[in-house]
């Protein structure tokens, strides 16, 4: 059988010689059958790469696996188990990821790409001390080179990750300090990060200028992935100033690019983007946007991704009045948040079970999902998701009649607002703060704040944050035994979730139409 192997893989090699690369596969099996040690090795490393760029990881991992039982160069066994971490990480099995490294780490200590990569998983674990301190470390082995600017661009990230906006800028702006001795890559990454820092401050203005500063240079340079992903971030800017119209237009050109190179994580995060954008416009929209980009998750192990997918659609399901796929839908993104250590991923399933509960009236059980994200955040300490928990808290003391409790809640929501001061939670923040006030029976206070919150969607389509002010509106006038101004607002709201898609709004709007008529 070994010379029948042997024979086959050699006549393979000579008959498609100038397409050999659609043959790896087999040839790595016929010569493992014949028992060539070199053949096997380069094959299966040369398939090993074809399966990565094509993003079927698990075979590039069987074929990596197949490389490292052959290899005995130690300077080629670093780099398959670096390719192997580097695999491990895509697909979300962070724990093999970092075992990995940390045999590359002994094998050569001083290699820097380590510390990246080792920063790189305790950042999408959430664990950004310890991503801090090994992309310091790499700052101390690079540094006087040119490879420092890695280091430095990926700590600006993580600052802005955890919302120390400033430490963020004033690392970028010491980069463009030395314009002259960083490549324009480094360049780009440092305007980039300036223009997320100041969409994340609600400064979008400024904000496009800097991103638009670093597309120039990614298309200067060719760097199709990095275009895409500036047209990305513009997509983000315009979400946030809730113009839908040039945010998904820049999302369709940052999609149609990544479609264009084949990087499927880009078309993830831009479908995932348009479905988070759509959920508060026409929900049916979000979802196809959202399946879509399931099943290509599901295909390619993103399971990051998958966990947030799962919250989306569970949110999507329970604005549905689809009550048992949502909890389905949260269980399964909580499930694998805790399988994979993600704990941004925990906070946001803990916060939609916790929801989903508290409006069923299972306030116990609503209130311990909460706990979970409050304490995974405070551990974790990242400001816009230390801002989410202070609002679901917020929904339970009101819930109760706390009010005075719920405003200190809303009073630190405010503290946090002037370093975090996204506009979204600018909206909520004055939404709460007029519904304790109608709660206060202060009637006059609480509209005042009601119409400055509709100020920040004038002359925007109908969406779910112009509905819930006009229902709450309702509620308001209600209490106040204004029937008349109660019902005009509930029309209102009724009119914009019918186009939305809302029916769990329509659902509330119908009752307390109902109970206004009958007073």
């Amino acid at each position: 059988m070994r010379n029948y192997h042997r024979s086959v893989g050699e006549a393979i090699e000579t008959a498609f010689h100038s397409s050999i690369s659609d043959y790896y596969e087999e040839l790595v099996n016929h010569f493992t059958h014949a028992g060539n040690v070199p053949k096997t090795l380069d094959y299966s490393k040369k398939a090993a790469l074809k399966a990565r760029d094509n993003y079927a990881h698990s075979l590039a991992l069987q074929f990596y696996e197949t490389a490292l039982k052959y290899e005995d160069n130690i300077e080629q066994i670093f780099e398959i188990n670096f390719a192997l971490a580097d695999i491990h990480i895509s697909i979300g099995h962070y724990s093999r990821a970092l075992d990995l490294l940390r045999k590359c780490l002994k094998i050569n200590p001083h290699a820097f790409r380590i510390y990246e990569k080792l920063g790189n998983v305790h950042e999408k674990l959430g664990q950004y001390r310890r991503s801090l301190k090994y992309y310091e470390k790499g700052v101390k082995i690079t540094k006087g080179t040119n490879a420092v600017y890695v280091f430095r661009t990926a700590i600006a990230w993580l600052y802005t990750r955890m919302g120390q906006y400033t430490r963020a800028r004033e690392e970028c702006f010491d980069i463009l300090k030395r314009k002259k001795h960083v490549n324009r890559q480094t360049l780009g990454d440092a305007y980039v990060i300036l223009g997320v820092v100041l969409l994340r401050m609600g400064k979008f203005n400024r904000a496009e200028q800097y991103i638009k500063k670093s597309l120039r240079i990614r298309k200067s340079i060719g760097d199709k992935k990095n275009i895409a992903a500036c047209f990305v971030d513009l997509g983000l800017n315009y979400q946030g100033k809730f113009n839908i119209i040039m945010s998904e237009r820049f999302f369709n050109r940052a999609l149609g690019i990544y479609q264009e190179v084949g990087y499927q994580e880009g078309i993830l995060i831009t479908l995932n983007n348009l479905g988070v954008m759509y959920a508060n416009y026409d929900l049916p929209k979000a979802e196809v946007y959202c399946l879509e980009a399931l099943t290509k998750a599901n295909l390619i192990g993103a399971k990051r991704t998958i966990v947030l997918l799962y919250n989306n659609l569970g949110m999507i399901s329970h604005n549905r009045l689809m009550g048992d796929q949502a909890l389905d839908y949260f269980r399964h993104a909580l499930k694998l948040a805790k399988n994979i250590s993600f704990y941004e991923g925990i906070i946001f399933a803990g916060i939609s079970l916790s929801e989903l509960y508290r409006e069923k009236g299972k306030i116990k059980k609503g209130r311990k999902y909460l706990h979970t994200a409050l304490d995974v955040a405070a551990d974790i300490n990242v400001k816009f998701l230390n801002i989410d928990c202070l609002m679901e808290e917020v929904e339970y003391r009101l819930r109760a009649g706390q009010n005075r409790k719920a405003a200190g809640l809303v009073k630190r929501m405010t503290a946090q607002l002037k370093m975090e001061s996204n506009v979204l939670y600018r909206i909520y923040n004055l939404i709460y703060r007029a519904r304790i006030l109608a709660a206060l029976g202060e009637n006059s206070r609480c509209h005042t704040l009601f119409r400055k919150a509709q100020t920040y969607l004038r002359g925007l389509p109908p969406n779910k944050i112009s509905g819930e002010i006009f229902y709450l509106r309702g509620v308001a006038y209600k209490r106040e035994g204004r029937s008349k101004d109660a019902l005009k607002m509930f029309l209102e709201a009724d009119k914009v979730f019918k186009v939305i898609g809302n029916l769990r709004y329509l659902d509330k709007i119908e009752q307390e139409i109902a109970g206004t008529r009958r007073e």
